[in-house]
């Protein structure tokens, strides 16, 4: 798919998924725009390059898409369906009357209708206030005060109130107590402020079973013995070997035989997927499918960046990137305990090496920083055109995953 397309996860106070919105380019961005322009919907016809897609990618939420006004001039009959959408208008159109009709056309096709903070200067007469469903605010910007009031004025009309820019954990605790309703920002990646000295006893357990898989020479008798003692990872690795994701459904006689039937390759993949698992249980269930959807990814690339043999270091190291955000804790802490490859660690660590090189680019894409990714992936001398494509297989290869692993978590109600 020669376009860059990417979804970008929208929060509710109980760090669920409440959104994504959908953010995509037909070209690379020129040396004149900032990479961090969003992408705007402007025609049907771009609109078409995804619509098959966009089920795939949303996997049942409501998509924020940004539309300019020469989009809303035309037809509503034009735009993605209604039910999966909401409209997001990044200017206001002159006349107003225009903008109002216009508005009014798409609430009633049965769009839901957001807007840039522009709306928090208008009065509150405004009758497109009326119209109004969310209020995006860079959360980013001086004025906090002013955009409260503003906020408290225009609250009572229903109008919900999405934060973006929202990068730290201090930054999500302030946005909550100001009143947002939702929250977009790379804050869920970010470790929370350790309350203790010491590493809770489960994940320090499941810690130590990362660093058994991952030792040169794996002990498959000590593996064993850990999995027969957890009734739930037993189960797991049992459906794990009878699923048609390994092409096998043999009678399996024992763990010890499940293990064989995998194999090394395998059960280092599938192990280390449910112990990350088991370990952001207290976490944002999207810090687990952001960490996935990058393992398939950086994965998934080793062969067209000259790493064909490195395709499970390359998913590891994606696996393990936020493993920080999930343990609690800095990672060169963690990795004085983890016996990965040098390569692996540097490369975990924010060191320069290949291995960093393909995961910096596969975070670029994801956070939409375009300009930097066009970049990395000319130093690579990889085609970017080929990198939608397996972004949306490593999506779906992350639900197949979500739902083997574990229970599969509900998406949230718009």
């Amino acid at each position: 798919m020669d376009v860059y397309l990417v979804r970008k996860p929208i929060f509710d106070h109980r760090q669920s998924v409440f959104a994504y919105e959908i953010l995509y380019r037909t070209q690379p961005p020129t040396s004149a725009e900032s990479s961090r322009n969003e992408s705007v919907a402007t025609t049907p016809e771009t609109d078409a390059i995804f619509h098959p897609e966009l089920q795939r990618i949303t996997r049942g939420r409501k998509a924020f898409i940004r539309y300019d006004s020469d989009a809303l001039a035309a037809d509503c009959k034009s735009l993605l369906p209604a039910p999966m959408v909401i409209v997001e208008l990044v200017e206001e159109m002159e006349p107003v009357t225009v903008f109002i009709d216009s508005c009014q056309r798409l609430k009633d096709a049965g769009f839901q209708l957001a807007m840039g903070d522009f709306a928090l200067q208008w009065e509150s007469t405004n009758p497109l206030l009326e119209l109004v469903d969310f209020i995006r605010i860079d959360f980013s910007q001086p004025g906090v005060a002013d955009i409260q009031d503003a906020m408290q004025r225009i609250a009572s009309r229903g109008i919900k109130f999405l934060a973006h820019g929202v990068d730290t954990r201090e930054d999500f605790e302030a946005a909550q107590e100001a009143g947002y309703d939702y929250f977009q920002g790379g804050f869920f990646g970010k470790p929370a402020t350790a309350t203790s000295t010491e590493i809770p006893g489960y994940k320090l357990n499941h810690l130590r079973i990362l660093h058994e898989l991952n030792r040169t020479d794996l002990d498959f008798s000590a593996l064993e013995r850990v999995i027969k003692q957890d009734a739930a990872l037993s189960y797991k690795l049992l459906t794990c070997v009878n699923s048609v994701a390994f092409g096998i459904r043999p009678t399996v006689s024992s763990i010890r035989h499940a293990l064989t039937l995998l194999g090394e390759h395998e059960i280092r993949k599938w192990a280390s997927m449910v112990i990350l698992r088991d370990l952001a249980q207290d976490k944002p269930t999207e810090l687990l499918v952001t960490s996935l959807v990058r393992a398939n990814l950086c994965g998934s690339l080793a062969p067209l960046v000259g790493m064909r043999a490195k395709g499970q270091e390359l998913f590891l190291v994606g696996l393990l990137s936020l493993l920080d955000a999930i343990v609690g804790r800095p990672m060169p802490e963690i990795m004085q305990n983890m016996p990965l490859g040098n390569d692996i660690q540097t490369a975990l660590l924010g060191g320069g090496n290949q291995y960093r090189a393909v995961l910096s680019l596969v975070v670029s894409y994801e956070r939409g920083d375009l300009e930097r990714f066009y970049v990395q992936a000319n130093e690579l001398r990889l085609d970017e055109a080929l990198v939608t494509d397996l972004y949306l297989r490593s999506i779906d290869l992350t639900e197949e995953a979500m739902q083997l692993y574990g229970p599969r978590v509900d998406p949230a109600k718009p």
